[in-house]
């Protein structure tokens, strides 16, 4: 999974788009993406850390 992450990120930067910003479950909910309460045994949630690539 991490592998796949880092590829779409050199992916995107080299295609010129920028790297989406970081985000927890906490700003999700601010957002509405979920609303609290919300996040049951069906979502799979977790943190990866990868290197984010630069624009060339």
């Amino acid at each position: 999974m991490k592998e796949a992450l880092q590829m779409h990120l050199e992916s995107m930067v080299s295609g010129g788009e920028e790297a989406p910003k970081v985000k927890g479950i906490a700003q999700h909910i601010a957002d509405g993406v979920f609303n609290p309460g919300e996040i049951a045994d069906e979502y799979f949630i977790t943190e990866v850390y990868i290197a984010v690539p630069q624009h060339a």
